[in-house]
């Protein structure tokens, strides 16, 4: 036989289960309109931080790939070295001008104290590789391969001594210059140069180098040489046996130029 429990204690058992949210489904549905209110959300306390905003995955790999996007800077070329300046080349030396450039070639020999007044030929070598002679009998040649009569060196001049027949030649009295006897060169343009005879000597017609060198070659000063035959004629050679040679020196303070210039300027 079960003890009945007496109603006012069940009444009060079953209030307090309801205030502790275990009240049977019976006990609920006589009370339905209570309703427990929603409990307030806890605020931080002054001056404590704020938990961050939830990140944005999406945003965040927007941005990232934008960040892909940027073009990648080139890095700052290395400067070259400065290279070494070329040394000033040097400038070559002027040359002297020509002064008989506007002189043009020698065209007349006078040579007062024998009583010559020449055309002048220009002459070369022969096959012989000696120095040719002038075509006129009356002429005379200048020597064109060697010096020109005014400048520094040993200007030569030949005459023939007779012509075919034996006559006198244009050199016939070349033999009787004496030192101190002029002897004038007159170039196309008009220029004059004037020689002082010097001395003279006599060589065989196959004369050695040194005596080449002497007539023809270089030298400080401006000479003249005048050239023809000497000696006994050679029927076999066709040739006299010798060679007169007159030598002469420029007299500077004689010279007239057609520019009004002096001899040397």
């Amino acid at each position: 036989m079960h003890r009945r429990l007496p109603l006012g204690p069940c009444l009060v058992v079953c209030t307090l289960l309801a205030s502790a949210g275990c009240a049977p489904i019976s006990a609920l549905d006589s009370h339905r309109s209570f309703v427990r209110p929603a409990p307030a959300e806890a605020q931080p306390p002054s001056g404590a931080q704020t938990a961050p905003d939830a990140v944005d995955e999406d945003q965040l790999m927007a941005d990232v790939g934008a960040l892909d996007a940027m073009p990648t800077l080139e890095p700052s070329p290395t400067p070259l070295p400065s290279s070494t300046p070329l040394p000033t080349p040097t400038v070559p030396p002027t040359s002297t001008p020509d002064p008989l450039a506007a002189s043009g070639s020698p065209v007349r020999l006078q040579i007062p104290a024998i009583g010559v007044d020449a055309f002048v030929e220009r002459v070369g070598l022969t096959t012989d590789n000696a120095m040719d002679v002038p075509a006129g009998w009356q002429n005379v040649g200048w020597y064109m391969p060697g010096h020109r009569p005014g400048e520094a060196g040993n200007a030569v001049i030949a005459g023939h001594l007779d012509n075919s027949s034996g006559g006198p030649a244009v050199f016939w009295d070349l033999a009787l210059l004496s030192p101190g006897d002029e002897v004038t060169v007159t170039y196309e343009n008009g220029d004059q140069f004037t020689f002082m005879v010097q001395d003279s000597a006599q060589y065989q017609f196959d004369a050695d180098v040194e005596v080449i060198n002497r007539v023809f070659g270089d030298a400080p000063t401006p000479n003249l040489n005048l050239i023809t035959c000497q000696g006994i004629w050679d029927r076999n050679k066709a040739t006299y046996s010798e060679r007169l040679v007159v030598f002469t020196s420029l007299m500077p303070e004689r010279t007239v130029r057609a520019n009004g210039q002096g001899a040397y300027d």
